[in-house]
């Protein structure tokens, strides 16, 4: 009899194969889902001004004013036109934008996380115990938590890379020469590219491990032509109607902020440095299954892609002087192929047990007990510490950009109908919910002050350092308000520096308090 039964239980098993890892896999999504939730509860409702800017975009192309931040001459002061899009869509449906761009950002990270148990589904118990842990390391990264809800691309931008690189690893491997299986990575990474105009570094990342796993191969420069020629494409077809509406090359955050100088470089790297240490042992552990998944062939084609990407993406945060908001925003695109790399890394060691035991029960022991030891440290070590780092800490104390609402609901009451002219430093929040007519004193959404740049450019705050006091007052503001932070009247940055200083400002303006309903 108990043979027979075990006989059964094993048919029933070979029967059921396919649903039963279906089974596990909507098992796995459904508690790291729950996660990543309680995960975003610690931060919520954090969201950047910067995503005010993006929100103001879509609102504005919702009343039929195009891809305009304010009226006057049209500046691309966005950097993430298809999420700009995606939310302008879903509000069609009469969705809020600000829901709408939290609901994306669920979606994306969810939509990245699938990837991670996707590309190992439970085929086997290593595969299986492998993607749940580099599931935990991605749920459980305080990053992924803030940017979830920060308002701006970087959900979509890891969904469509996550799933960009599962995609393109037959291809890579050279098992599919298939034309279609070259398609779908490519509109993947071509829709990376319209959501972040640096996105094209993964496509160079992806172009060059296609030839270098396949040894330069004739076709395997055929397969790496044909896969960069579609988000080429795509990115050309940005640029041309970059040159019709905007009559520009770039986009003008690309002048604000791609400002290249020794400063920047220390500053990037020091940002790259520890915002990698506020993962603790993780690149660490990624770093060590990348080296030794080089050395073994049915694993190289996997640590390429999510090395080299990694590693480029981490030159150019470094290039760029890395990033002022909370969160580690610029460090998302690594902690996403950091994740892959654990889960790859992990499934070949939860794999050793079964090469050299013969004993099922023992190896189900063994790999039990070391994904019970690896969950411990990220549950009481791993979450914990990024809780304590003061980047990540900054993003539960940061809420100014909320003040923005109550102020601008009160100018839009009381200034709405004449139309005043508002002058900004805080370009997000206030705009957005005012609803007037605004200069940006920063310079990210106006044309002007980004083709001025000062002669000490590069030597200031990253993304602040653009200004200039005598064209704002040229522009005759009826309101300037250089914060949004109560018992802070003076200016910080220079447009406003510059302004107070100049006697017209002293003649025509004064300081004036106003008392708003709370939010």
């Amino acid at each position: 009899m108990p043979n027979l039964f075990n006989i059964r239980l094993k048919r029933l098993y070979q029967n059921h194969t396919h649903s039963f890892q279906w089974g596990i896999f909507l098992f796995f999504f459904g508690c790291l889902a729950v996660l990543l939730i309680v995960n975003v509860n610690r931060f919520f409702p954090f969201i950047s001004d910067d995503a005010f800017i993006s929100l103001q975009y879509s609102k504005r192309l919702l009343q039929g004013y195009g891809l305009t931040w304010t009226s006057g001459v049209p500046v691309e002061g966005y950097s993430n036109l298809l999420w700009v899009l995606l939310v302008a869509l879903l509000c069609l449906n009469g969705i809020d934008l600000i829901q709408a761009a939290w609901l994306l950002g669920f979606a994306g990270m969810f939509t990245a996380m699938a990837a991670i148990l996707y590309l190992h589904r439970p085929t086997t118990l290593a595969a299986a115990l492998g993607g749940l842990i580099g599931g935990l390391v991605f749920v459980l990264a305080a990053p992924i938590a803030v940017w979830t809800i920060g308002g701006l691309e970087q959900p979509l931008l890891l969904a469509l890379l996550a799933w960009g690189w599962v995609s393109l690893l037959p291809t890579i491997e050279g098992k599919d020469h298939n034309l279609h299986s070259i398609i779908l990575p490519g509109i993947l990474f071509g829709l990376a590219c319209l959501t972040r105009p640096d996105a094209p570094l993964f496509v160079v990342a992806a172009t060059g491990v296609i030839l270098v796993k396949r040894g330069f191969h004739p076709t395997a420069w055929r397969d790496a032509i044909l896969f960069a020629c579609i988000p080429l494409c795509f990115y050309l077809g940005q640029t041309v109607f970059r040159l019709i509406y905007y009559g520009e090359w770039l986009p003008n955050t690309a002048l604000v902020k791609g400002v290249f100088s020794v400063k920047h470089l220390r500053e990037g790297a020091h940002y790259l440095k520890w915002g990698m240490l506020a993962l603790g042992f993780i690149p660490f552990l990624a770093a060590a299954s990348a080296l030794i998944g080089l050395l073994n062939d049915r694993r190289r084609a996997s640590v390429l892609i999510f090395g080299a990407s990694a590693f480029i993406w981490a030159c150019y945060v470094v290039l760029i002087g890395g990033d002022i908001f909370p969160g580690w925003r610029h460090l998302t695109p690594l902690i996403l192929p950091l994740a892959f790399l654990v889960a790859d890394g992990l499934e070949w060691l939860f794999s050793l047990p079964g090469s050299y035991l013969r004993n099922l029960k023992s190896v189900i022991i063994i790999n039990l007990t070391l994904t019970l030891l690896f969950t411990v440290y990220l549950g009481k070590i791993y979450y914990p510490a990024q809780m304590e780092d003061k980047t990540n800490q900054a993003a539960v104390e940061e809420r100014w950009e909320w003040k923005g609402q109550p102020v601008g609901r009160l100018f839009k009451q009381g200034f709405g109908q004449q139309q005043a002219l508002l002058a900004v430093d805080p370009a997000g929040s206030l705009p957005y919910f005012s609803d007037l007519p605004a200069i940006d004193m920063l310079g990210l959404n106006d044309y002007y002050i980004t083709h001025h740049p000062p002669k000490d450019i590069g030597e200031g705050w990253l993304g602040h350092e653009l200004g200039d006091g005598a064209y704002v007052l040229s522009r005759r503001p009826d309101i300037v308000l250089f914060y949004l932070t109560e018992g802070k009247h003076d200016p910080f940055y220079l447009s406003g520096i510059q302004m107070v200083n100049d006697p017209i400002f002293t003649k025509n303006y004064t300081f004036t308090q106003f008392l708003t309903s709370p939010l």
